[in-house]
C-alpha cells in the first residue's frame, strides 16, 4: 500500500496562519486533476493535514507499534475511491511551538522499541 495513492494526493506549501504565525494546513476538495489537495506552511503542518484527512475522511490512521501494528489503513479505499472534502477545512494550531517527543518517551517508550 502506498505506491499507488502518490497521484491521488497533492500536496501545496503556503504561509504560515496571518493572525498568528503557527501553523496551518488546509484540506480542499479536488483539483482540476481530482487530487485531494492538502495544504500547509511546514513538513510537520502537511503530516498533520494527512493526518486529519486519513483520521477523519477514512477512518483510518497510521503511528506507533512495533512491526507496523499501530497502523490502521484497512478502511482506506482504493486509491481511485478516496472519500473527497466537499468544503475546504482550514485548521490552525494553537500553539507558537510544537516539537516531536518528549523526555519522557527516550526513557519509557524507545526503549520497549529498542530492546523489544
Amino acid at each position: 500500500m502506498g505506491a499507488e495513492y502518490v497521484a491521488a494526493v497533492e500536496f501545496e506549501v503556503i504561509p504560515a496562519d496571518p493572525a498568528t504565525g503557527n501553523d496551518v494546513f488546509v484540506i480542499s476538495p479536488p483539483t482540476a486533476g481530482g487530487r485531494v489537495h492538502i495544504a500547509g506552511n511546514t513538513g510537520v503542518s502537511l503530516s498533520s493535514g494527512l493526518h486529519h484527512y486519513l483520521k477523519y475522511y477514512n477512518n483510518a490512521s497510521i503511528s506507533w507499534g512495533y512491526g507496523g501494528s499501530g497502523n490502521q489503513l484497512a478502511t482506506v479505499p482504493a486509491a481511485s475511491a478516496l472519500p473527497v472534502p466537499t468544503a475546504t477545512e482550514r485548521v490552525a494550531s494553537p500553539v507558537k511551538y510544537r516539537y516531536y517527543q518528549n523526555v519522557c518517551t527516550v526513557g519509557y517508550s524507545m526503549a520497549v522499541r529498542m530492546c523489544g
